[in-house]
């Protein structure tokens, strides 16, 4: 509370005595030459405080604006104290940008104390910022399925032998999964892509289709229609088979699982057409897919 009656008791001081100097200046009480002679007429020579003689025009000095301080030209106050508020914000502007700096550097200096919770904070901070660094450069490493496909397709390309013609063209039957990955939307939401029994079925699925429309045909037409099938969904999926799941980015890993699935459920169809309904199937599937998968096999004679 003092150092505020301290800090304002100047300007309380510089509106007091601003009035007289104003009014001196501003508003001087003066006498003119006539009024001396008239006067003088009447009542003989007039003389002043220190008895010098009037006989010409002039003006009081300041100490009989002092004398009449709350007679003469009481206006003046309000103008005196609009001088001495200009003068305070001049004055109080000035020291703003100093008081500010030093709040600033006291805040500074506040920050750089090594409390305990600064110290939290910081390690906490610290290790906020490695696990976000770990998870980007993770998300960085993880691959679009869309680029794989299209590697395994140029893959393909590249491996297609083009003497054994068109029905031998891989990226043809990659297509063929391709399109029963974007058709079969209605299975979606009654089967598990992972499920065997569920890829038994789609896989009896097309054989079936096969069955009926090679039913009628002899063994080497029979023969010439699925080694195609075999051979080229085979690779297909082979190819889909390298894809590391873990390695696609979250929201493509449905997608993949759908064209694993299709693609051993074509394969499987096509193999079990080859078993089933061709002279000496069995035989040749083994030259070209030794490792084919016998329970999956089992399974479906065991089901069906």
């Amino acid at each position: 509370m003092n150092k505020k009656k301290i800090h304002f008791f100047p300007y309380v001081v510089i509106f007091i005595i601003s009035k007289p100097i104003f009014t001196y200046i501003f508003y001087p009480i003066c006498w003119s030459a006539k009024w001396v002679r008239r006067r003088g007429k009447y009542r003989g020579e007039i003389t002043n405080e220190r008895g010098e003689t009037w006989r010409e025009g002039g003006c009081y000095d300041l100490d009989r604006h002092i004398e009449n301080y709350f007679d003469h030209h009481l206006e003046s106050f309000l103008y005196c104290l609009i001088i001495t508020a200009l003068i305070y914000l001049i004055v109080n502007n000035r020291n703003l940008p100093k008081k500010s700096s030093t709040a600033n550097r006291d805040h500074k200096i506040f920050e750089t104390i090594p409390t305990r919770e600064n110290i939290d904070k910081k390690a906490f901070e610290e290790v906020s910022e490695k696990n976000d660094f770990k998870s980007s450069s993770e998300e960085m490493k993880k691959e679009k399925l869309s680029d794989r496909l299209d590697s395994i397709k140029a893959f393909l390309k590249s491996i297609t032998d083009v003497k054994k013609g068109g029905l031998y063209d891989l990226n043809y039957w990659f297509d063929q999964v391709t399109i029963r990955v974007d058709s079969h939307d209605i299975w979606y939401s009654n089967i598990r892509t992972s499920s065997v029994e569920d890829q038994i079925e789609l896989a009896n699925s097309h054989y079936d289709e096969y069955h009926h429309r090679m039913i009628e045909k002899e063994n080497k037409d029979k023969l010439i229609f699925i080694m195609p099938r075999v051979e080229c969904f085979l690779e297909v999926y082979k190819q889909l088979k390298k894809i590391n799941q873990e390695s696609l980015i979250e929201e493509d890993i449905e997608l993949f699982n759908r064209y694993l699935f299709h693609s051993k459920t074509s394969l499987y169809g096509s193999v079990i057409f080859l078993i089933k309904d061709v002279e000496s199937g069995i035989e040749k599937l083994i030259k070209i897919y030794p490792d084919f998968d016998k329970k999956f096999i089992d399974d479906y004679e065991e089901k069906l």
